[in-house]
């Protein structure tokens, strides 16, 4: 059994003490919702109207003050004679009513358990009702994350990176279009390749490719498509495209936090993608002079240490610079940046 969380949601009204009225009296009478579990077996992603039945057991009115429920149930009401109860009103002795509300199932798979509370001034403080279901998805995705894993950029817009992907249903369905698409991913849809009326079984074919203009960098994000069923369809796709020159680290070099008067220093490795001729980078810093750079241990044509130093001179508070990296213009590489930043103790 996998595990569930609960969280508890209020439906109407304001908490009161359980067992007691807006005045304090605590009924003789329980109030009881029958049946006491809902089991729903084994249903689809979608919404299901729900019908409890309240009463009242003893001699003494029951005042409802609210209904609590968890995920998953919604809308819940209470309604006695066809009129719709509000919280404070009161329940007669031996009155019977309806529980209406919707099990939404939309976003749930597998095992749901979940609950509704009547909260009231009853001597039980609070009946409740226990619902249960085993939720079938309307799409069951091979591979479930669509992993192009590290590709080189060349490759990429060689056009060659796909990955297919199978999209099971228990009903025939089409895709009608795609409402979001992460950068640099495309999704093309190869048809309907297994349909199995008597099992239930219908597969339809994705391709999944990185376009030939994917940025370099690691993507990761997820494409939602308009379906025939009742159900967006949700894929999810993680790749990192190399470029011709790596960067490591790539975005930010932090000092962190300094004591005065210290030198430090960070290296920053760039190195070529294979088959790529590494010519030596120009450096550039703007911002803080408190920052110098220069290259350091290297591998000609293939690997560069750019070493970035904070002078032991810099004042105390926050410093930032911006590193530029960049190679001659026939090279056709592409320039980089990177952020540089250093915090300064105060003096004691």
């Amino acid at each position: 059994m996998k595990p569930f969380t609960w969280i508890v949601l209020p439906v109407l009204g304001a908490a009161l003490s359980a067992g007691q009225d807006p005045q304090g009296q605590a009924s003789r009478s329980r109030l009881l919702i029958e049946p006491a579990e809902m089991d729903l077996g084994e249903i689809r992603q979608a919404e299901y109207p729900l019908e409890f039945r309240f009463r009242v057991e003893g001699p003494d009115p029951v005042v409802f003050q609210e209904i609590l429920s968890s995920c998953g149930c919604t809308n819940f009401r209470l309604e006695l004679d066809g009129r719709r109860l509000n919280p404070g009103d009161s329940l007669p002795a031996a009155a019977s009513g309806l529980v209406v509300g919707v099990f939404d199932a939309r976003q749930y798979r597998n095992e749901k358990r979940t609950w509704l509370r009547l909260v009231s001034n009853a001597a039980n403080g609070y009946a409740e009702g226990r619902i249960r279901a085993w939720i079938r998805p309307t799409f069951v995705l091979k591979p479930p994350v669509v992993r192009f894993g590290e590709v080189a950029q060349a490759t990429v817009r060689a056009g060659s990176s796909m990955v297919p992907l199978r999209v099971q249903s228990d009903r025939p369905f089409t895709v009608d279009g795609w409402s979001e698409l992460p950068e640099g991913v495309a999704i093309e849809d190869a048809g309907m390749v297994e349909e199995d009326e008597q099992k239930g079984v219908y597969v339809r074919l994705l391709q999944v490719r990185l376009v030939p203009a994917a940025p370099s960098g690691m993507l990761f994000g997820t494409a939602v498509a308009r379906t025939s069923l009742e159900h967006d369809l949700e894929v999810t796709v993680q790749a990192t495209v190399l470029g011709p020159v790596q960067y490591f680290p790539a975005g930010r070099l932090s000092f962190g936090l300094c004591e005065p008067g210290q030198e430090r220093s960070l290296a920053l490795r760039v190195q070529a993608a294979a088959g790529v001729q590494l010519p030596q980078p120009d450096l550039r810093l703007e911002g803080d002079a408190v920052f110098s750079a220069e290259l350091g241990a290297s591998q000609a044509g293939r690997l560069y240490t750019v070493q970035v130093k904070l002078k032991p001179d810099a004042a105390a508070g926050v410093h930032r610079a911006r590193l530029h990296i960049g190679y001659p213009q026939d090279s056709g590489l592409p320039a980089h940046e990177a952020l540089v930043v250093a915090t300064v103790k105060g003096a004691e």
